[in-house]
């Protein structure tokens, strides 16, 4: 992370900004929406290094679960913003092209708080250079959009194994396939709500047979 201010967005991301609002408008006026997914897809594609140019200067946080991350990153928004400016994708728009609207409408921010899609976390992860990332569970309630929660937490393995930046992870210890996605990360603040994970988290990640649960003596 820069210092806060030191870095301002290239001539290119300051085009690519101008351009992502005024798609972002157009389609607010026609009525097709709030304009945050087309306005984001305008920006990348104009400035693929966008999220490296907005977010390098910000401490970043992102927030990843199949379920609770837009709630837990509303808390974190609220707690960072009593130290200063805090990028936060409040709508939930929580892929690339979101994330990008976020940060391009605070790009001056100090932090940044940010929800991020399970399968879309190594992405934003490796582009914003995220200082802590916030790992909390893996659900099948939501195939019909996202891969099978075992090759979720492969991805999240191989991002945290290939992080070449200092990174911080608050993981789930009650979620198998968190602890075992988590385990690279060079630093893991571990978390506890007391409930496991059972019917989500049936087979090992790494030799598929079952997993036997019960408590240490």
């Amino acid at each position: 992370m820069a210092d806060w201010g030191a870095v301002s967005p290239s001539p290119r991301t300051r085009l690519a900004m101008a351009a992502g609002r005024l798609v972002a408008t157009a389609s607010r006026l026609a009525g097709r929406g709030r304009g945050q997914q087309v306005g984001g897809r305008v920006m990348l594609r104009l400035a693929p290094g966008l999220l490296r140019d907005l977010a390098w200067p910000m401490a970043a946080t992102l927030v990843s679960a199949t379920n609770g991350k837009s709630t837990t990153t509303r808390f974190i928004a609220e707690a960072l913003r009593t130290s200063g400016p805090t990028a936060h994708n409040a709508t939930g728009a929580n892929m690339g092209p979101g994330v990008a609207t976020a940060l391009a409408a605070h790009p001056g921010a100090r932090y940044a708080a940010l929800e991020v899609d399970e399968a879309h976390l190594p992405y934003v992860a490796r582009q914003t250079r995220a200082g802590v990332l916030v790992l909390m569970n893996l659900s099948r309630d939501q195939l019909d959009r996202g891969a099978e929660v075992t090759l979720l937490a492969q991805r999240w393995h191989g991002l945290l194994e290939g992080a070449d930046w200092p990174v911080t992870v608050v993981a789930n210890a009650d979620d198998p396939l968190v602890a075992w996605a988590a385990g690279p990360a060079g630093r893991i603040v571990w978390a506890a709500g007391g409930q496991w994970w059972r019917e989500d988290s049936a087979l090992c990640p790494v030799c598929a047979h079952p997993l036997a649960r019960g408590v240490a003596a």
